[in-house]
């Protein structure tokens, strides 16, 4: 009666140990991490380190965002007021530091220019000082269609000197795919979009300063 009892014992230990990995391996799905990534090359019309000849610096931040994206899941849209949370699909960073981080590294591209900053940082009390701030109001889409970046931002100088007003930018783009890759990708488009707009109006504003 014992070794009756003890070879069940043993083929039903048996038999959990060979289906125990395939329903571990059916019930799991690792996380998959995203980042944002700066502009690789530089537009062939960047033209000459203006910030250079005004011995000047460009700081980026503060930046805001909504306090809804403040998390490691990255978020969509299903319809106007309803948010999702993807549940493996995270950011591999604070979302408020990977834009920032971006947005300067596009910047610093698109002057072209190593004289940027992120806040709180900034540079000595010789060297004139632009700062620009922002309050990101929409980043966000639907993966199934598009994604849209509406930002609010400002450009001010030594003082709180207005160099820049304050802008209303906003921009869209088409999500390839129905997969996070892809809804990254698009957010990534936005952001290209963005510093293109602001790098051009500082350099307008950067070069009056120094033609003055």
């Amino acid at each position: 009666m014992i070794r009756t009892v003890t070879f069940v014992v043993a083929v039903f230990c048996c038999c959990v140990a060979l289906l125990l990995p395939g329903c571990l391996g059916k019930g799991s799905n690792p996380s998959r991490y995203y980042v944002l990534h700066e502009i690789v090359e530089p537009t062939l019309d960047s033209g000459p380190d203006l910030l250079k000849e005004d011995n000047a610096l460009l700081q980026i931040g503060p930046i805001s965002l909504p306090r809804y994206l403040d998390r490691s899941q990255i978020v969509s849209r299903s319809s106007g007021n309803q948010v999702d949370l993807a549940e493996f699909d995270r950011w591999s960073e604070p979302l408020h530091e990977s834009f920032t981080r971006v947005l300067a590294g596009n910047l610093g591209t698109l002057l072209p220019t190593d004289d940027i900053l992120i806040y709180p940082n900034r540079g000595s009390a010789d060297e004139t000082f632009y700062q620009l701030k922002m309050e990101v109001t929409r980043f966000d889409g639907r993966r199934d269609g598009e994604v849209t970046l509406e930002a609010r931002w400002i450009v001010v100088g030594q003082r709180n000197r207005k160099v820049l007003p304050q802008a209303r930018s906003l921009y869209t783009a088409p999500v390839a795919g129905n997969d996070y890759a892809g809804y990254v990708a698009a957010l990534n488009r936005t952001m290209e979009k963005l510093s293109r707009e602001i790098a051009d109006k500082v350099r307008v504003a950067v070069k009056g300063q120094v033609d003055q």
